[in-house]
């Protein structure tokens, strides 16, 4: 039996039901509550969330090792900000939109798709590197062009992708 530490408590050690918290990725749960309040306040506050995040991180992958080689290298020259606001590239020299920076450089890739910056939301996706931000791009671009889009369309669409750079240039 292989021995884990609990995801949720951090504390117990058991490979299928936590002997401190009772938490179990199957399900099962050992933990006796007095009251069926704290049982629900237990699955809601603590349960859930872990499932949640759990989904979210396998569900988050990147794409490939060749990309995730590619995205390092950019974004130790270039911050998210620059990257959603480049506007093209100078030999390897990124030019990049110091006002489009400043106003949208916060956003996250939703704030962007809810303001209808499609490309600067793409741009995100890409420099995050997870195949569900561009799924939710290529989801929101086929409600508005009444098309169809693939996500593996996105790239040729928007002009987006990863590169490496020297060094970039506010204008």
């Amino acid at each position: 039996m292989i021995q884990m530490t609990c995801a949720v408590c951090k504390i117990g050690k058991n490979s299928t039901v936590c002997e401190i918290c009772g938490f179990s990725d199957n399900g099962v749960t050992n933990r006796k509550f007095p009251i069926t309040e704290d049982a629900n306040y237990w699955l809601e506050t603590i349960v859930k969330p872990y499932r949640q995040q759990i989904n979210l991180d396998i569900n988050d992958e990147i794409e490939d090792k060749e990309t995730l080689f590619v995205l390092e290298k950019m974004r130790s020259i270039l911050s998210r900000a620059d990257f959603i606001s480049t506007i093209g590239y100078d030999g390897s020299i990124a030019i990049i939109d110091g006002s489009a920076k400043r106003l949208y450089g916060s956003l996250s890739t939703q704030e962007l798709l809810k303001k209808g910056l499609y490309k600067q939301a793409y741009a995100s996706a890409v420099y995050s590197g997870k195949i569900n931000e561009k799924r939710l791009i290529a989801e929101a671009y086929s409600k508005i062009s009444g098309n169809k889009i693939e996500v593996s369309a996105l790239k040729k669409l928007f002009g987006i992708f990863p590169v490496i750079i020297k060094r970039s240039k506010v204008l």
